[in-house]
């Protein structure tokens, strides 16, 4: 639906509300489906250095690899900006999840990540190239906002104390917004 289309009540129903957890914010609103919230991180490829490009992706995967075997469903991604995390499931089952998510950031199994390495080398074949990433590549050229369509090369050298050290500077509840749509 388009936003010129809709009501009044239609449009504030769009504008979350907002609370502090813990001091983190958490933006919810009262959204009609599947209760679903998405903890976002404002880090992504732009503040990767150029030799741990994929550092932000590793940390996603060991987070969210702790949460395997959960009766709710969890993905994350990352993007040139940020990293987020959500899952679907009922209110206790989204709290446990972002209590469980938060508390496996800084005690990341980093004896992972060799595996996590193959898996997300995997994931970075089967992902197709956007067009706009492209575009940004050719505008930027391999600064920050251009690497997009580079691949992850830092994922192959990075050692577990540098994933660690990545989450614990950058996955922070500084740098953290939770949205929760209910």
């Amino acid at each position: 639906m388009a936003w010129r289309s809709m009501d009044a009540e239609a449009r504030l129903n769009l504008i979350p509300d907002r609370t502090l957890v813990d001091g983190g914010p958490v933006y919810w609103s009262s959204h009609v489906g599947q209760p679903t919230i998405a903890l976002l991180f404002r880090v992504g490829r732009v503040d990767e250095p150029f030799a741990q490009l994929g550092v932000s992706h590793a940390v996603e995967h060991l987070a969210l690899n702790a949460l395997r075997g959960a009766p709710y469903s969890f993905n994350g991604q990352v993007t040139s900006t940020t990293t987020m995390c959500t899952a679907s499931g009922t209110a206790g089952e989204l709290e446990a999840f972002a209590r469980a998510l938060c508390s496996s950031l800084p005690d990341l199994h980093v004896d992972k990540l060799r595996r996590e390495r193959t898996v997300l080398a995997t994931e970075a074949q089967a992902r197709p190239r956007a067009l706009a990433s492209h575009l940004l590549s050719l505008h930027c050229g391999h600064t920050a906002h251009g690497r997009g369509t580079l691949p992850e090369f830092g994922l192959m050298r990075l050692r577990p104390a540098d994933v660690a050290a990545w989450a614990a500077a950058r996955f922070t509840r500084r740098n953290l917004t939770a949205l929760d749509r209910r």
